[in-house]
């Protein structure tokens, strides 16, 4: 390959992974926010229901990548994919435009949501496959991931700016489409990434199966999947919400963009820490931070959750990215596309899958029952309380609140005269000490 070919091919690939990833992240933040998502069709309930809905296209992915693998060019079927997932994403919104300030009709809005997701999900494995194959040092790929944090950042910039604090507003969803749209006709200009392997072989990737024979990919896949199920789906449907009610920060999108301004640093260091501690070690420190994010939340202090927040990047990148690092460098040349795809189905779609029926089980199991009265920010201080913490309802608070400054300054004029004149209460006398 030719070094003018080489300095082409990344901004070319740059551009397509800052649009893969602005397509998620148009509706991630903004939909956990979006009034009149509720309903219950089969397993799927709620806001959580939606995103395990879009998750579960994942689990399609395994027929995809062979695909790629055998028939058609990687290029062609990421156009294919993208234009169904833009056209799927705008039906979304047109959904709830039509409902307005009412309840958003859910198995309509959750029949668009498991196309979009059906189409989109595939596609990760498969512009991966593109990456791997096309730049020509492997190692360098975190040059090309960043972009797809750039693009999670830029889109929820833009939701945010023209929302503009309205979160009735389902413009997020018509970005998101578009960008998918978009990224459908960009697909065609990707280098060219035709099939390496035999036609009519391997039609559903289980050839790829033939890699848990190794402890080592074993091992990961194991521990992967577990965290997976606490990873991305069970932490960002409830993000928005824990930014509104424990932080009181009303524009979640935008404040929810620390997770991906802590991306770009992790994701920018990955490569050194892949040379300078080894693949294994990165992987290791991946399924760690998920752990102390975790952790953090659950303290219920406002200053450790933002910690917690900006960890997303150690979190994200040191364990998903450097697990298609890790797909592709045990992968054989022809099960490459198959291999991302597998895992693609095992931690974007089954984990998360699990994640959304999980969340939806928890917050009905332990609904947060918030004092009205109570203004969010000094609610933060008081009982700084999100979904990160089920093991007890600690918003159902066993004493009652005391008021703040702010609502004993709002009684009725007498009030406090009208207690005081009020008769005490009679309690039964105590017995007269000895001698008395």
């Amino acid at each position: 390959m030719s070094e003018n070919k080489v300095m082409f091919v990344y901004p070319r690939l740059m551009i397509a992974y800052l649009f893969q990833f602005a397509i998620w992240g148009s509706w991630s933040y903004a939909l956990s926010a979006y009034p009149g998502i509720d309903g219950n069709v089969w397993i799927f309930k709620g806001v959580g229901g939606l995103f395990s809905a879009f998750a579960l296209g994942a689990l399609f992915s395994p027929l995809i990548g062979p695909i790629a693998d055998s028939k058609f060019a990687a290029q062609k079927v990421l156009a294919f994919l993208h234009l169904i997932c833009g056209m799927a994403l705008l039906s979304c919104g047109v959904i709830c435009q039509k409902a307005g300030t009412g309840s958003v009709p859910y198995f309509p809005i959750l029949a668009m949501m498991f196309l979009a997701g059906l189409t989109y999900m595939p596609s990760i494995p498969l512009i991966n496959a593109v990456v791997f194959k096309n730049i020509p040092n492997k190692d360098r790929s975190p040059l090309v991931f960043i972009f797809g944090t750039l693009g999670w950042i830029l889109i929820n910039l833009l939701v945010g700016k023209m929302q503009g604090g309205n979160v009735q507003d389902p413009i997020f969803f018509f970005l998101g489409g578009f960008c998918a749209l978009f990224l459908a006709f960009y697909s065609m200009t990707l280098p060219n990434t035709p099939p390496q392997g035999k036609a009519g072989g391997d039609l559903f990737g289980l050839k790829a199966l033939g890699l848990f024979k190794r402890a080592d990919f074993t091992l990961f896949v194991l521990c992967a999947f577990c965290v997976g199920i606490f990873g991305s789906n069970f932490y960002f449907p409830m993000l928005g919400q824990y930014l509104n009610e424990a932080c009181g920060v009303k524009d979640a999108a935008t404040f929810g963009t620390l997770n991906q301004v802590s991306e770009i640093v992790f994701m920018a260091a990955l490569a050194f820490a892949v040379a300078l501690i080894g693949l294994k070690w990165v992987l290791v420190c991946g399924l760690a931070a998920w752990t102390i994010r975790y952790g953090l939340f659950s303290t219920c202090d406002k200053e450790l959750a933002i910690v917690g927040i900006l960890l997303h990047g150690l979190a994200y990148a040191f364990l998903y990215t450097a697990a298609y690092m890790f797909g592709d460098r045990v992968a054989p040349a022809n099960l490459k596309a198959s291999v991302q795809s597998l895992l693609a189905f095992l931690l974007l779609g089954v984990g998360q899958v699990l994640s959304g029926i999980v969340l939806e089980e928890l917050k009905d199991r332990y609904p947060l029952e918030a004092a009205a009265s109570v203004p969010a920010v000094e609610k933060a201080d008081e009982d700084a309380v999100s979904f990160f913490s089920f093991s007890n309802n600690l918003y159902a608070q066993e004493e009652p609140l005391t008021l703040p400054a702010t609502e004993e300054a709002a009684r009725p004029p007498g009030a406090a005269e009208d207690a005081a004149r009020a008769p005490a209460p009679v309690h039964d006398a105590a017995p007269a000490p000895a001698g008395a």
